[in-house]
């Protein structure tokens, strides 16, 4: 077999498969900034080959919004969701979460990590965003979860009481940002931060080994961030990284630097 692949080039694609996770199309960028060029389709059968494919889960239910948002500039819209770390990470008998700010415009990130969901941490968490993200944020929009909101709990049914306004709100109220809730059961417009979730779990989650006490979980998790930001090319916009394609907006929106 003359166009066998070598051993050689096999034994660099696994390798930066299990190092990764990473899938075919990235790996081939990787592979080939090392001056290896391996075909698409190549790598795509050595890792089925090889056994390394996990197999997606797939969902028979049809989308509600097909349309793609791509927004002008830093900050327009962001979305905030908490994912829950998995238990193959976290100690037994433990729960840990995942609190992810997205730029939907950049595709930057800021995470932290809680031992409990907190509409206080939530708060705390936007703050310590727009610190991370250095430039203006006009709206923030999350699912409607406790966390986020008060307006699906039953204390709103009690006429007696007055309904409370969530911190989240009273944050966003002081600032001057726009707090937009989804209509329920319509995750998919917060798609952004949930397919971020989904790597995450392929390229960050999947390569611990063993279980993590909180403080190491967020020394790890800090990493894999800046990481994300400053080193990982996402194809959705031009193979840059997050840091690179914010400045190269902001040379374009230069007033949404933050004072």
């Amino acid at each position: 077999m003359p166009r066998l692949t070598s051993p050689e080039l096999v034994k660099a694609v696994v390798h930066m498969r299990k190092k990764t996770n990473y899938g075919k199309e990235r790996l081939h960028d990787e592979l080939k900034d090392r001056g290896l060029v391996i075909p698409v389709s190549t790598i795509g059968k050595i890792l089925d080959r090889e056994g390394l494919l996990v197999k997606q889960r797939t969902y028979k239910t049809q989308k509600k919004h097909t349309r793609t948002y791509n927004l002008l500039w830093p900050g327009q819209r962001i979305q905030m969701d908490i994912k829950y770390v998995p238990s193959e990470v976290s100690p037994l008998g433990r729960r840990y979460y995942q609190y992810t700010v997205t730029d939907e415009c950049t595709r930057m990130r800021y995470l932290a990590w809680h031992d409990s969901i907190w509409t206080l941490k939530v708060v705390e968490t936007l703050r310590e965003a727009q610190t991370f993200f250095g430039f203006k944020i006009d709206c923030v929009q999350t699912d409607n979860g406790i966390e986020f909101t008060f307006d699906y709990t039953a204390h709103l049914t009690a006429r007696h009481k007055e309904p409370k306004e969530h911190p989240l709100d009273q944050y966003c109220r002081k600032i001057k940002i726009r707090h937009k809730l989804i209509p329920p059961g319509e995750k998919e417009l917060q798609g952004k931060v949930e397919r971020s979730h989904r790597t995450d779990d392929e390229e960050f989650y999947r390569t611990i080994k063993g279980r993590l006490n909180l403080p190491e979980l967020r020394d790890k998790g800090k990493r894999w961030m800046m990481f994300y930001n400053f080193k990982r090319r996402h194809s959705s916009i031009g193979k840059k990284t997050p840091a690179d394609f914010k400045n190269d907006r902001l040379k374009l929106y230069p007033d949404r630097l933050a004072a």
